[in-house]
């Protein structure tokens, strides 16, 4: 059983202004700092442990063809559509996914960087869309 439990002790990680949401989700020294302390602060109770996860948002796996990110805050954003039309759909599943991409780049610096900070203290994820199929459709296309 997993329950979750409020922090315990004050939260001890970077307080740092950035000039955009964007910004903000890819400054991966931040991130990392910041998951850390997040991690440190609570009490793990249950079958619950410590997990650091990757993450640069929502949308990751459709950047890969092209979408951007809009972040709305520190705790989401979505990505714009990159297909509308047959022709679209036929150049993304013809394309090589962009693995160069600023997203993904934050994602593998983040995630070598938590092995390293987290120091076998804690399980490091890398965390791409949880229902990478459904997700990709929605994020890729102006289906909603």
């Amino acid at each position: 059983m997993t329950v979750n439990v409020a922090p315990s002790r004050p939260y001890r990680g970077p307080d740092k202004q950035h000039a955009t949401e964007k910004e903000r989700w890819l400054d991966v020294s931040f991130q990392v700092d910041r998951q850390i302390a997040e991690i440190e602060r609570r009490d793990y109770v249950g079958d619950s442990f410590p997990c650091f996860f990757a993450n640069v948002g929502p949308g990751i796996t459709a950047s890969l063809f092209g979408a951007k990110i809009d972040y709305l805050n520190d705790r989401t954003g979505w990505s714009e559509p990159v297909g509308n039309s047959p022709q679209q759909w036929q150049q993304i599943i013809e394309s090589i996914a962009d693995f160069d991409n600023d997203y993904w780049q934050a994602m593998w610096c983040m995630t070598a960087m938590a092995i390293e900070a987290c120091n076998d203290r804690y399980v490091v994820v890398l965390q791409a869309d949880r229902r990478r199929g459904l997700r990709l459709v929605h994020m890729v296309s102006d289906l909603s």
